[in-house]
């Protein structure tokens, strides 16, 4: 019998200190960042809710354009061509870009809204040209 009660309380014990463990080891659990999630730096995303939403002004994430796929990911959303995102209708999308239309108003979604095109200066790209140096 008392080889019993020496054997209960090891076993008591053993599993006290692996609840223990257990216990400590969350709280000390380091949060994992999922490397999918849009950054911060979007516009229409605050940095404390990085979580795709519907915001004001729809975000053109994505672009995916392959074998007959023509798709786009606004807010987080895959969305194609007649698919509508709000009130609006996806009407076109090109590499760069996607055209919502609402009515008689039409909105040009950019993939990249901070870039600037612009024409290259005349020659700089023909083949073959050298310089005089």
């Amino acid at each position: 019998m008392d080889e019993t009660v020496t054997r209960t309380a090891r076993l008591l014990s053993c599993l006290f200190g692996f609840a223990l463990t257990a216990a400590v080891s969350a709280t000390h659990a380091q949060v994992l960042l999922d490397p999918t999630r849009p950054p911060a730096s979007i516009p229409g995303q605050t940095p404390a809710d990085n979580a795709p939403s519907m915001s004001a002004v729809p975000v053109l994430q994505s672009v995916i354009i392959g074998s007959g796929r023509r798709e786009a990911v606004i807010d987080g959303h895959a969305v194609k061509l007649g698919d509508r995102v709000g009130d609006a209708r996806v009407v076109r999308i090109t590499e760069t870009e996607v055209v919502l239309r609402s009515g008689k108003d039409t909105q040009i979604l950019r993939l990249f809204p901070t870039l600037e095109k612009r024409p290259a200066a005349a020659g700089s790209l023909r083949p073959g040209r050298k310089d005089k140096d």
